[in-house]
């Protein structure tokens, strides 16, 4: 028999929160400001609820609303090279199917794998820069707020393919890990390249 549980068993509810690592992945090889650039991850808190159904014994659905922060920190190869830090709070949708390697057991616990497509939001952005110090420099790099830049620097929408997974233990507690990578640009222009998200989040 391919699916043994009732459909009340094979329905799930909850929420998640954590954090992400999250860069922009076009900043690994646009230039900024005419020069060659390179990007470093940041760390933002995500969240999302979520609703998934098994619909046979290993394969199942889960449909998802979440917040994310999507950004990074990019700089200019040069030595005293520029140093610009984006930063946006999108709202965004997921869909992906879930397969469970294990079956699909509640009381024992569940692992799943999933696979799917996220389009994502912007609600608000910022950006700040500023010039490196020297090596040898006590200083420390000061950045500003660029004023000029916002919400209306960014696409009304991106798409991200999304790989993850999860185990849910007979309580009723998750833990899911994923991994985004955008397909679209997220930024209305940049230099030379599209300008997509690339991330990695852990939740509980």
């Amino acid at each position: 028999m391919l699916f043994v549980v009732s459909p009340a068993q094979a329905f799930r509810a909850g929420a998640h929160f954590g954090g992400a690592y999250s860069t922009l992945g076009g900043f690994k090889e646009v230039k900024m400001g005419g020069e060659e650039a390179e990007s470093s991850y940041k760390l933002f808190p995500t969240g999302n609820a979520y609703v998934s159904t098994a619909f046979a014994e290993y394969f199942g659905i889960k449909g998802s609303v979440n917040y994310n922060g999507v950004g990074g920190v990019f700089t200019q190869k040069k030595e005293l090279g520029e140093i610009a830090e984006l930063f946006s709070h999108n709202i965004s949708g997921q869909l992906a199917f879930q397969f469970y390697p294990l079956g699909y057991d509640p009381e024992e616990g569940v692992l799943n794998i999933d696979l799917g497509v996220q389009a994502t939001f912007p609600v608000s952005a910022s950006m700040k820069g500023g010039t490196k110090v020297a090596k040898d420099s006590k200083d420390k790099v000061k950045l500003e707020a660029d004023k000029d830049f916002g919400r209306k620097d960014f696409n009304l929408v991106s798409f991200d393919a999304v790989g993850g997974v999860g185990y849910e233990f007979a309580n009723g507690v998750s833990i899911e890990a994923q991994y985004n990578h955008g397909f679209t640009s997220i930024l209305k222009k940049a230099e030379d390249k599209d300008v997509s998200n690339l991330e990695e989040s852990l939740n509980l």
